[in-house]
């Protein structure tokens, strides 16, 4: 799935879930789909589960667009992307930390 790919679009269920309608019940999904509207925890599993997008940390905690100034720490996957990250940072004048730029576990 794309991160520009809307999670509450039906249809998008179906490209993130090839087998919905033959073993998966859509009625089940969408099920799962009211109960996620109305609860964040259970959002953030169905996000996971049908619809197989990674939920950041930040996306858990507000529905808000968190800005990066507010990071703790970016965790990145070796150091190139710490490097690309930290001018990022500085491109947009963010530098103080936090946040800190670690390569580590990350998804």
């Amino acid at each position: 799935m794309k991160d520009d790919d809307d999670w509450t679009n039906e249809k998008t269920w179906y490209k993130a879930n090839p087998s919905l309608d033959h073993t998966i019940d859509i009625e089940k999904v969408r099920n799962a789909f009211i109960s996620a509207r109305e609860n964040p925890a259970e959002e953030n599993i169905f996000r996971q589960l049908r619809y197989t997008k990674n939920v950041k940390m930040a996306e858990c905690l507000t529905p808000l667009i968190v800005p990066a100034k507010l990071f703790h720490c970016i965790y990145v996957k070796n150091e190139e992307t710490r490097s690309l990250v930290r001018e990022k940072l500085q491109s947009k004048e963010i530098t103080k930390t936090p946040p800190f730029v670690d390569v580590g576990y990350w998804l």
